[in-house]
């Protein structure tokens, strides 16, 4: 289930969530356990958590923020070789050993790592984004334990070490770098396998209403992608932002909605642009598919040309 109806009442922390049945979530503490926290509860501490369909209140009884995330959605595969081939495209170190197509930890100095570097990865890490971390653990005896450490996560998150298929949920940091498993241990062992890491892309809201804000920045997602005029100092979010032109005469650029990752409307784009370095130059839009928007005019070397698209 991927869409929603929301109401909020901020204040008493009252949050009405509508998806196949009716939830009320209230300062009361917890409801339901395990599997029946399916669309989302409240901890009691000013968190409404996410469950197995995907909603995050962060903040307190007097105001936070709200995500919608759908983990049944993911975007490719960010990592490269996560069947850890020949050990291609990752390093170890420590206690940590790339053997047979698959990384084993086996207790001895107790500290050990798995690493992708960021210029490796399939697909650079998103900032502050709902991550899965799915991975095969086998050969499994007592006394490990590993994380996903800072240098991708927001905060270091815990591995379930216990034999078979398991997927770890959490969210990017502010500038995700390399991809690293850290493991520490006092005795035993344990392999991973059948690696995968992908971002949440799913997560749609559909409001009965109006919706309301002090404005709508569509600042989220993976950075835009332009060509063409010989742009350059490309900045802004997913489907809006600024690039600068190298191009004196016709310029025509095309732009791919949050880039490398991709983004596809129903049906296309539309799109305002303007020159904010020679106003009286005119930028208009000239095409569109579902996941690209082009744009064109006359701009002089150096000008700054800024957009905003929305897929329709």
């Amino acid at each position: 289930m991927k869409h929603w109806a929301i109401g909020l009442v901020i204040g008493g922390l009252v949050l009405i969530l509508t998806a196949q049945v009716p939830v009320k979530i209230g300062t009361g503490g917890s409801i339901g356990s395990g599997a029946d926290k399916e669309v989302a509860y409240y901890n009691g501490a000013g968190r409404l958590l996410a469950g197995a369909k995907g909603l995050l209140y962060t903040g307190t009884a007097s105001g936070g923020s709200l995500e919608l995330f759908d983990l049944a959605t993911l975007a490719a595969e960010s990592l490269t070789n996560g069947a850890l081939t020949a050990g291609t495209s990752w390093t170890q170190t420590g206690d940590m050993a790339l053997a047979a197509d698959a990384a084993t930890y086996t207790h001895s100095t107790a500290v050990g790592t798995l690493q992708q570097a960021s210029g490796t990865l399939a697909i650079a890490g998103v900032a502050s984004r709902h991550y899965r971390f799915a991975y095969t653990v086998s050969a499994v005896t007592a006394g490990v334990s590993c994380n996903i450490t800072t240098a991708f996560a927001l905060v270091a998150t815990n591995l379930t070490l216990t034999a078979g298929v398991q997927n770890t949920d959490f969210v990017s940091a502010a500038s995700p770098g390399n991809f690293v498993v850290s493991c520490t241990s006092t005795a035993g062992a344990v392999t991973l396998d059948a690696l995968s890491l992908k971002e949440a892309r799913g997560g749609d809201a559909t409001v009965v209403g109006s919706v309301k804000a002090s404005s709508f920045m569509p600042s989220g997602g993976t950075k835009f992608t332009a060509s063409g005029c010989t742009n350059s100092a490309t900045v802004g979010g997913a489907t809006a932002g600024k690039f600068t032109s190298g191009t004196t005469g016709a310029c025509t650029v095309t732009i791919t909605m949050n880039g490398a990752v991709g983004l596809t409307a129903p049906n296309g784009w539309h799109c305002t642009a303007s020159d904010e370095t020679t106003p009286a130059n005119l930028i208009s839009q000239s095409a569109s598919t579902t996941t690209t928007a082009t744009i064109t005019g006359t701009t002089v070397t150096s000008d700054v040309i800024s957009f905003s698209c929305f897929g329709y």
